[in-house]
């Protein structure tokens, strides 16, 4: 995959990872706020989720997603195509210990990941 954020963007979406992911619910958009696990060097993001949520069940139905992000003075929007990610070795890479809060560890049989690859920003 190609770099899709320039490195004004990236270095902006990296220190602010409070975001809003917007998924698909049928003919509506749905959207929370959820913190930026982690963005890898090719701007693929990871969100952390339990698989009974419901923006699990919009992903699985329609992988679209857009994910917004503020600072007040700049803004960020990705739109992408996420990824329901269930692998154990990915699912512990990307562990983190403050999730204890909603999942057991990283094998907690609700927990999984999300992958987003984004094709289009907006900045």
């Amino acid at each position: 995959m190609s770099k899709i954020l320039n490195v004004e963007a990236s270095e902006f979406l990296k220190a602010h990872r409070n975001s809003v992911l917007s998924t698909v619910d049928g003919d509506e958009p749905s959207s929370r706020v959820m913190y930026i696990a982690q963005i890898d060097d090719d701007d693929t993001i990871w969100y952390a989720s339990g698989k009974s949520s419901a923006k699990m069940n919009h992903i699985a139905s329609n992988p679209k997603v857009c994910i917004a992000v503020s600072n007040g003075t700049k803004s960020l929007r990705l739109f992408g195509n996420a990824e329901i990610i269930d692998d154990p070795v990915v699912k512990s890479n990307l562990w983190q210990p403050s999730w204890t809060t909603y999942f057991k560890d990283a094998s907690d049989p609700e927990f999984a990941v999300i992958k987003v690859i984004p094709y289009r920003v907006e900045f």
